[in-house]
């Protein structure tokens, strides 16, 4: 399988994406974030922000995915970080005549946002904005958030501290 292909479903309307994933990010609510991974590109030796990110909590992974059009997606335990990514395989690029396409990616420890690792998930919710959904917000109970969004055709994660009194 491939990340440019999977079958996640895309939202635009935060409604319709509760409705779907509510009950779930709701549950998850108690859990420890323990580790966020991103995809490396080994060639270019930088971050490949089209794929998706994985956010790893104590009781299972969330995989989550935006697109430049605001739609969200999101997947629970639908992909592993200790396989190895692919962004189009050999199919795509065959059916594409992508002959020049070489790929050599892997997970990695996302750092950017590693402040937030073994906080406790108190909420997860929809960042919004006024086109539609940029991605997801994961308050810590310590005030702290995971921030993983849209940042204009890229998926980025952000950390943010706890506002001091």
């Amino acid at each position: 399988m491939s990340l440019s292909n999977h079958p996640y479903r895309y939202f635009t309307a935060p409604e319709e994406f509760l409705t779907l994933w509510g009950e779930l990010l709701r549950k998850l609510a108690g859990d420890r974030l323990c580790q966020v991974w991103a995809v490396w590109d080994e060639i270019a030796e930088g971050w490949f922000e089209d794929a998706p990110m994985l956010v790893q909590l104590s009781s299972g992974t969330l995989s989550v995915n935006v697109s430049c059009e605001n739609k969200l997606a999101a997947g629970w335990d639908d992909i592993l970080h200790t396989d190895r990514p692919v962004w189009f395989d050999e199919r795509q690029r065959i059916a594409e005549k992508m002959d020049c396409w070489s790929e050599d990616l892997s997970w990695r420890e996302y750092t950017p946002v590693k402040q937030a690792f073994g906080g406790v998930v108190e909420e997860i919710i929809p960042v919004t904005d006024s086109f539609g959904l940029r991605g997801l917000n994961f308050l810590l109970s310590d005030g702290a958030s995971l921030r993983i969004e849209n940042t204009g055709d890229e998926i980025t994660g952000q950390f943010v501290p706890a506002q001091k009194n």
